[in-house]
């Protein structure tokens, strides 16, 4: 089985900063355009670093893939301050 395919959703400067180990950056706007022809059935997970909004790009990215019928688009709950918060590892220039 497919290992989920971790996706940072927003700009480039913000990801080269800090982002999860593993992540791929993907514009916000480009979602519907890089998923067209995906496999539905693999796990595709969002997050962003949407601090004040709880659903955020990535929640709301989710929600649009999982009404086209990926049904296991998820997004990272807490985002990437709650995956920090936790002391979980990070890459990037401003990673202590």
């Amino acid at each position: 089985k497919d290992r989920p395919a971790l996706f940072f959703l927003g700009g480039k400067e913000a990801f080269d900063q800090k982002h999860i180990p593993g992540a791929r950056r993907l514009d916000p706007g480009a979602v519907d355009a890089y998923f067209a022809g995906k496999d539905k059935g693999r796990e595709w997970i969002f997050y962003c670093a949407c601090a004040h909004d709880p659903l955020g790009l990535s929640g709301r990215a989710a929600a649009e893939l999982y009404m086209k019928g990926f049904k296991r688009a998820a997004y990272l709950r807490g985002q990437l301050q709650g995956w920090e918060k936790l002391g979980y590892p990070l890459e990037g220039r401003k990673v202590r």
